[in-house]
């Protein structure tokens, strides 16, 4: 279950900067254009052109994507505005085309799988973990979550640390799994996590199963076919923040 971060606190904006905004909408000053969010240096995932549409007093400060990534960091996050539309399938990296390839992994394939299943103890087979429950939050996520997405963000904070930046591939992005990655399947409705890769066999966990925990059910990668929404895989800038 995906659900929306709410703002928090009490958002004070003046009548002027609204009129402005206002203004500059109906009155065509320059916004950026329609586009997918991408990866800014810091590792910010930002649409300029979402957050704008979607927050139009925020514009009487500045319209440029420089100007609305700004005001998002000082304010909008602190207020929970979205940064970019959750539903958007690509994630462009350092503003390069769709199909950039990701920096190299710092663990390897194998190290994934092993962090992964010395957690089974964390989270053993069967334990109650039903839709609408144990709601989790990270901000490196488009969303918080509750219920499967609960159970695949905490497992894969836990493996690669709350502050592993998180990239969205849409299906005709994604060539090869990894393990760590997360899937959203099943009609956009259930997310399971990669444990490990044996050719074209996926062996997964995930929560709300059933209403439980569940490890080790295994599909095979030709069923993700027209049934996978979108792939979200894990990697951090910096290897000397990792710890084994």
């Amino acid at each position: 279950m995906r659900r929306k971060r709410g703002t928090s606190g009490r958002v004070q904006v003046c009548r002027l900067a609204a009129v402005l905004a206002a203004s500059a909408l109906y009155l065509g000053t320059a916004l950026p254009a329609e586009a997918a969010p991408k990866v800014y240096p810091d590792g910010g995932i930002f649409d300029a052109a979402y957050y704008a549409k979607t927050c139009p007093e925020v514009t009487a400060c500045g319209t440029s994507e420089e100007d609305l990534y700004r005001n998002y960091e000082t304010v909008g996050a602190a207020r929970g505005k979205l940064p970019y539309d959750p539903a958007a399938p690509v994630y462009f990296l350092e503003g390069e085309p769709a199909g950039t390839v990701l920096p190299e992994p710092v663990y390897t394939d194998e190290q994934v799988t092993e962090k992964i299943l010395a957690l089974r103890d964390n989270f053993p087979e069967g334990l109650s973990w039903k839709g609408g429950t144990h709601l989790y939050d990270n901000l490196r996520f488009p969303t918080c979550g509750a219920g499967c997405v609960s159970f695949a963000m905490q497992i894969s904070d836990l493996v690669f640390g709350t502050d592993a930046k998180v990239v969205r591939l849409a299906p005709e992005q994604v060539s090869e799994y990894h393990p760590g990655d997360i899937l959203r399947v099943r009609n956009n409705t259930h997310s399971v996590v990669v444990v490990s890769v044996d050719g074209s066999t996926l062996t997964l966990c995930e929560g709300n199963y059933r209403g439980k925990v569940h490890w080790g059910r295994k599909i095979d990668t030709s069923s993700l076919v027209g049934d996978l929404t979108y792939v979200e895989r894990r990697w951090i800038m910096d290897p000397a923040s990792c710890s084994d």
